[in-house]
């Protein structure tokens, strides 16, 4: 389902102009040479945040890659820490997004997966503790990318069994 929004561009002084969500038109009162039309719900709020940016504004900096180390850090940090809780959440969500990730790509994709979790799978905070160790044992990966990392850590955790060999038998 696509929400639809009337967007309405025009200076705000006197006459009447419409806006609305999903066809539902509201008549308002205070604007004049007005433009009205209509997109879908993101759209309308992405072109709003690019209208609203100031006209001149430094460009943003650029995305920098989650290393290591700095996932480390926030799977890591202290229950006193007061950005604790943002932290856990942010270190659970990567560690799960990347486990759910994996499992789909090989299973979509039929690869042989990089880790297989045993039955009954060990329990998030578990896995985030032991991704914290692994990662201070570890410390030549801390500047590769975390989900490298993730990765790495997860196929000495959890190994997948080998593949049984094929057994050929000659006539």
């Amino acid at each position: 389902m696509v929400v639809w929004m009337t967007l309405v561009i025009g200076a705000a002084q006197s006459g009447t102009f419409r806006t609305g969500c999903n066809g539902h038109a509201k008549t308002r009162t205070g604007g004049s040479s007005s433009i009205r039309f209509s997109l879908p719900l993101g759209t309308a709020l992405a072109l709003g945040v690019t209208l609203a940016s100031p006209v001149g504004a430094q460009p943003a900096e650029p995305v920098r890659v989650m290393t290591t180390r700095t996932l480390a850090e926030l799977c890591g940090l202290p229950a006193a820490n007061p950005n604790q809780a943002a932290a856990q959440g942010f270190c659970r969500g990567f560690l799960i997004g990347a486990g759910q990730y994996h499992n789909e790509m090989s299973r979509v994709r039929g690869a042989r997966p990089i880790f297989c979790l045993p039955t009954p799978s060990p329990s998030i905070e578990t896995a985030q503790a032991n991704f914290v160790s692994w990662a201070a044992a570890n410390p030549q990966f801390s500047g590769e990318t975390a989900v490298n990392s993730v990765m790495r850590w997860a196929e000495t955790a959890f190994p997948c069994q080998p593949a049984p060999s094929r057994r050929t038998t000659s006539r």
